[in-house]
């Protein structure tokens, strides 16, 4: 079984469908904390949207924002139109967002437990900041204080995943190449975890 599977998407859609009936957890609570700071948010593409979960915060949150999904899971997707009906999901593999011009229609692009489960991290991470315009969100980010590198970790169905886990100052320093880090916060969920808030290139 895999994140392609159905089994894996039911999975996902029973905890999001209860984190979502109740007080949001800290995942979105932080993730609302960070679109608080960007302006102006009038479009915003999930890249890994899974099943939809911020695709309902931002409908209840951001009444006039556009929001679009995309996942490399078409069970995923299918998932997400109930937690979002008639929600704007698309399915598509990461480097795909940039390739299909998915990414060019956002002000906001968030990357929440995506770019860091592709086969090449630090690639994902370029292509957001090269390939795109919009104000980036990086969200759920885990650290560690060893050089980045990846870890085989526990998921959904007890499967496990390759992930990155970051080094923060080797990110941050990563980042300020390119683009100004215009908000940020460490934060504790199990363990050590990064939001970061990306200014546009047009700033």
């Amino acid at each position: 079984m895999s994140w392609l599977s159905r089994e894996f998407a039911e999975q996902q859609y029973a905890v999001v469908s209860d984190e979502l009936r109740g007080i949001y957890p800290d995942v979105y609570l932080v993730f609302l904390e960070a679109m608080a700071s960007v302006s102006p948010k009038t479009s915003l593409l999930d890249i890994g949207c899974g099943v939809g979960g911020y695709g309902f915060v931002c409908k209840k949150s951001f009444h006039k924002m556009r929001y679009m999904g995309t996942d490399i899971s078409k069970h995923m997707v299918e998932f997400a139109g109930g937690i979002l009906p008639g929600g704007d999901f698309r399915t598509c593999e990461f480097f795909d967002n940039f390739e299909l011009d998915y990414a060019s229609d956002a002000d906001v692009i968030l990357a929440s437990g995506s770019m860091e489960y592709t086969e090449a991290p630090f690639e994902a991470l370029h292509a957001l900041l090269w390939q795109t315009h919009a104000t980036i969100i990086l969200h759920r980010l885990h650290l560690t204080p060893e050089s980045s590198h990846e870890v085989s970790e526990l998921a959904y169905c007890d499967e496990h995943i390759n992930k990155m886990h970051w080094n923060k100052q080797e990110l941050c320093d990563t980042i300020s190449t390119t683009r100004k880090i215009s908000w940020m916060k460490e934060w504790t969920r199990k363990r050590s975890m990064l939001t970061l808030v990306i200014e546009s290139d047009a700033h």
